[in-house]
């Protein structure tokens, strides 16, 4: 295969990613980021993350302009603690699939972080938006 070829199906493939993320946000108004998607921004981008906090914030946003990380929300419940599977055992939250299968643990992802949320936030958590746990975050403000 040749180098256009390739060069081909990456567009192909970031152009599906976009209508697929576009699709997502439409249905769900909101992205929870998974451990995948830094390398999703690689693709979609053809470019090497950003060196520095602020220039990766920045790629995030565009793609994925709101986001919650489960490890950061649990860090405002005392009671929490754990990774995905004991957090949602925590919060009765029933997996569908084997674990560690993408549609499984994505499920489990968006059903954990709703209940999360009705459970500990009363639906309101746009102050912990755009934050990665242990990153964007300094003397507890968001600093992007």
């Amino acid at each position: 295969m040749g180098v256009d070829r390739v060069m081909e199906l990456v567009e192909e493939l970031r152009g599906r990613a976009k209508r697929e993320l576009e699709e997502f946000r439409d249905m769900y108004g909101e992205r929870v980021l998974a451990g995948f998607e830094p390398g999703l921004l690689k693709i979609l981008t053809c470019q090497s993350l950003s060196d520095s906090q602020a220039g990766f914030f920045m790629l995030i946003k565009v793609y994925f302009p709101t986001i919650y990380d489960i490890k950061h929300l649990m860090m405002f419940c005392n009671s929490l603690h754990g990774g995905l599977n004991k957090l949602a055992e925590l919060l009765d939250v029933e997996r569908v699939g084997i674990c560690h299968q993408a549609g499984s643990d994505s499920l489990l992802t968006s059903c954990t972080i709703r209940k999360l949320k009705e459970s500990f936030f009363n639906g309101n958590t746009e102050k912990y938006a755009s934050v990665l746990y242990s990153l964007g975050v300094e003397n507890g403000q968001n600093t992007h």
